[in-house]
């Protein structure tokens, strides 16, 4: 016999509004659960549920620019250079159509993600963080169809309170967005440190280790004088073997694209199981050699941590945060923890087979418990809620802070009845309902 699993037994493949119109009207006539699903990009699984009703966002595929762009109702929000996406479109391109008109938009590294859906609801992280901050930082104005059936152009003029919501606040559970338009910026060349290594040396755990910085700037000149004493450092150890070592520019991150589509189609292949257990990494710790000495001892043990859970395993510190963009007005609704961030800490654990349900347990459990050291260290600290673990028993502060309550109450008043409900999100009742 087979089974869908989790999978839900029946989509909505939604052209417009109307087709969006007609699933909420039919899912409250007949209590079904709703789903709203653009690419599946979901470590929580959160754009699919068992006998669901799935909301398919993925052909709504429009691309559009603006060099000089009015907002519904809304002088204030006025600019120059916004881009329009359709729900469905993905980030590859979204790069690719932008690039022709001289911009760059602030979408990630994995080019198959839709970028209007979870990741650029949910904060949206990339190479350009840094510089530009996250994606809901440059959101400008979103269309979008409540659980009432109303289509909405929502921004800081109109319905603000569920703007400031959809900007980091999730995706699936506020509201069901058709278009997303955002601030873009005037391309420039990337540049990239790699560096790859095997140890040689059997004591060694793990075996080998891999460096990727990306800069955006105009010339390689900036990264090379960051990363000076570090790639000496590298060159001069006798206990590894380098397989590459080297400085890379492409003219924009269109033609970057390549590079990050092997990585990510080596490291994610379609179809792989995955978890993930991480914590960001505020400023403070870095001000003293012994905080540092402890996130370092913490790390290297999650490292041996997961390895004795899964086979497959990988940990991930990653540099991209939003520092450039403080959210001092409160624009944005992603976890106060981004501002402060220096590392973002994600371990992962990878298997392309089904698991005994044992095994499976004691990994999501192993998971969760290597994070405690962590947050030990980081009191009233967070995580990026796309790129965490999902039975994160504390999860209204760590994916949302302290404004989860007033986040709460834009969704009982934005949808009363809950039509849009997924795991661990604003207004989640529990595994029952």
């Amino acid at each position: 016999t087979c089974s869908l699993g989790r999978l839900a037994s029946y989509y909505v493949d939604v052209r417009n509004a109307l087709h969006i119109l007609a699933a909420l009207q039919f899912a409250h006539a007949h209590n079904i659960r709703l789903s709203i699903k653009n690419t599946g990009h979901d470590f929580f699984g959160r754009s699919v549920a068992p006998n669901s009703l799935v909301i398919w966002m993925h052909n709504l595929y429009t691309l559009k620019f603006y060099k000089n762009f009015t907002a519904s109702n809304c002088p204030s929000a006025n600019s120059q250079n916004v881009g329009e996406m359709g729900a469905g479109v993905i980030a590859g391109d979204a790069f690719q159509y932008f690039s022709t008109q001289g911009m760059d938009i602030t979408g990630g590294f994995e080019a198959t993600v839709g970028l209007a859906g979870g990741y650029g609801q949910g904060g949206g992280l990339g190479s350009f963080t840094t510089t530009y901050g996250l994606m809901v930082d440059n959101a400008v104005e979103f269309e979008v169809v409540t659980a009432d059936g109303e289509v909405r152009i929502i921004n800081k003029c109109n319905n603000p309170e569920l703007f400031w919501a959809m900007r980091g606040g999730g995706g699936g559970t506020f509201a069901v967005l058709t278009k997303y338009r955002v601030q873009l910026f005037p391309s420039l060349p990337i540049h990239v440190y790699t560096f790859n290594a095997a140890f040689t040396g059997a004591e060694y755990f793990p075996a080998s280790f891999s460096v990727s910085l990306v800069s955006v700037y105009g010339d390689d000149s900036k990264l090379k004088n960051t990363t000076a004493s570090f790639a000496q450092f590298l060159n001069s150890r006798t206990d590894l073997n380098v397989s590459e070592n080297d400085y890379i520019s492409y003219p924009t991150y269109a033609n970057y694209l390549s590079v990050t589509q092997a990585v990510a189609g080596a490291t994610e292949p379609a179809g792989i199981f995955s978890i993930l257990g991480s914590r960001l990494i505020p400023r403070s710790i870095f001000t003293a050699p012994d905080p540092v000495d402890a996130l370092v001892d913490r790390v290297i043990k999650g490292i041996a941590t997961v390895r004795s859970l899964i086979p497959l395993t990988g940990t991930q510190v990653v540099l991209e945060s939003p520092l450039s963009n403080l959210n001092s007005s409160n624009a944005t609704l992603a976890h106060p923890a981004w501002r402060d961030a220096i590392w973002h800490v994600i371990h992962v654990g990878e298997w392309r087979e089904l698991l005994a349900p044992a095994v499976l347990k004691n990994a999501t459990n192993g998971f969760l418990q290597l994070l405690d050291p962590l947050k030990a260290l980081t009191p009233n600290g967070g995580v990026y809620l796309n790129e965490a673990h999902y039975e994160e028993p504390e999860w209204q502060e760590t994916f949302f802070s302290s404004k989860y309550d007033a986040l709460l109450k834009i969704k009982n008043n934005h949808d009363p009845t809950h039509i849009f409900d997924c795991w661990k999100c604003v207004g989640w009742r529990g595994e029952q309902e």
